[in-house]
């Protein structure tokens, strides 16, 4: 046998024996679950929007901690949807839009975190024609798929963003 095939040969073999792996998705999760995130990020707008807190309770895992800036976490899904419920009756502005932007999604079997950044467009409640205001925040979210396929928020933290210039 040839000097350099006896040399090569084992070399190949070994290169063929390693484990391959499927070629990482952006930011490390797959286009499903990015998809199915942002799919529930879009929900919760939604529900957002229109004060849903119904339709928001299926969002959150049984154990949800949402830390707040310059508050008290809030533990519980029950305590979250009543702090928001009482948001929802007190605010000043009717929230307009939503926009969410995903800017890192990573995953690790039943587990994902996300990062990135929302922006509220709000109107003045009383009026119909005042200018839209803007509120950005930046956030991390913790979501965790459950036996039925859902992924649901576990942990979440924002904290005020300035606005970029225009």
């Amino acid at each position: 046998m040839n000097r350099s095939v006896r040399v090569c040969l084992p070399l190949l073999l070994i290169a063929a024996c390693q484990p391959t792996s499927p070629p990482a998705a952006p930011n490390g999760a797959t286009p499903a679950i990015r998809q199915a995130i942002q799919a529930a990020d879009e929900a919760w707008s939604r529900a957002f929007i229109a004060g849903d807190t119904a339709a928001m309770r299926p969002l959150y895992t049984a154990d949800l901690v949402s830390m707040q800036a310059d508050a008290p976490d809030i533990v519980g899904p029950d305590a979250m949807l009543a702090d928001l419920a009482g948001g929802f009756l007190t605010r000043a502005d009717t929230v307009l839009h939503i926009e969410t932007v995903i800017a890192s999604l990573d995953h690790s079997g039943d587990l994902a975190w996300e990062s990135g950044h929302v922006t509220f467009a709000t109107r003045h409640r009383d009026s119909l024609t005042a200018a839209s205001r803007f509120s950005r925040f930046k956030y991390i979210t913790f979501w965790q798929r459950g036996a039925d396929g859902q992924w649901r928020i576990r942990r979440d933290l924002a904290v005020p963003d300035p606005l970029p210039p225009s």
